[in-house]
């Protein structure tokens, strides 16, 4: 499990969003209830690598979260409910993801 590094920045950008809570990203970083879906991102060279999490919360919220990788952890930069064609795209993996272990 990776370790979430939370910080004023991307702390107060969760809260003036408001789209989703510090503990949320943490269940869909950690996968902590449900299995998470990690794609990583094209950054320019010299950048962190940036991951794109699909999943769902131990509550059932659906959510997308961007996070790049620190020499402390997984830091996430901001997030947003998951909807739509993603959501579908996300529930076919997982459900084909689980029947395949």
């Amino acid at each position: 499990m990776p370790n979430v590094v939370w910080d004023s920045g991307n702390s107060r950008h969760l809260r003036e969003r408001g789209r989703c809570r510090a503990v949320e990203v943490e269940e869909i970083i950690n996968a902590t209830c449900h299995t998470s879906r990690r794609q990583r991102l094209a950054v320019e060279p010299g950048e962190r690598v940036k991951w794109k999490y699909f999943g769902e919360t131990c509550a059932g919220r659906f959510l997308v979260v961007i996070a790049e990788d620190g020499a402390s952890g997984v830091r996430p930069i901001t997030c947003w409910p998951l909807v739509g064609r993603q959501r579908m795209r996300y529930l076919g993996w997982r459900r084909t993801r689980k029947t395949a272990r």
